[in-house]
């Protein structure tokens, strides 16, 4: 399910521009032929999905960091990139799994 709605993700992330984003790690460079710069507004557009609410600036500055360094893994392994896939797919799909296996998405108060 989550490969699924990182897909959404992708599709539906607005391509205007999004409000101002606070100041965010850094990204590594993307592998060939990808391009990572849509991700910090796609990890927006997935919290606002997943959550109904909009990340805070720290919340989304960790989420950056938490990807950026899933990246770097994939950089160094790529046999962690499932077939078809690519890095910024896959990370997605992982922050997907991650944000729906939290607290704040499995408990309702």
């Amino acid at each position: 399910q989550a490969d699924l709605l990182a897909e959404r993700i992708i599709t539906e992330t607005p391509t205007s521009p999004p409000p101002a984003l606070p100041s965010l790690p850094e990204l590594p460079e993307p592998l060939p032929n990808e391009d990572y710069s849509a991700l910090p507004r796609q990890l927006r557009h997935a919290w606002q999905t997943i959550y109904c609410r909009p990340p805070s600036d720290e919340e989304l500055r960790l989420s950056v960091t938490h990807v950026a360094s899933q990246l770097v893994e994939l950089h160094r392994n790529p046999a962690g990139i499932v077939a078809g896939s690519t890095a910024a797919k896959q990370v997605l799909a992982n922050y997907c799994h991650t944000l729906m296996n939290s607290n704040e998405f499995v408990y309702v108060d």
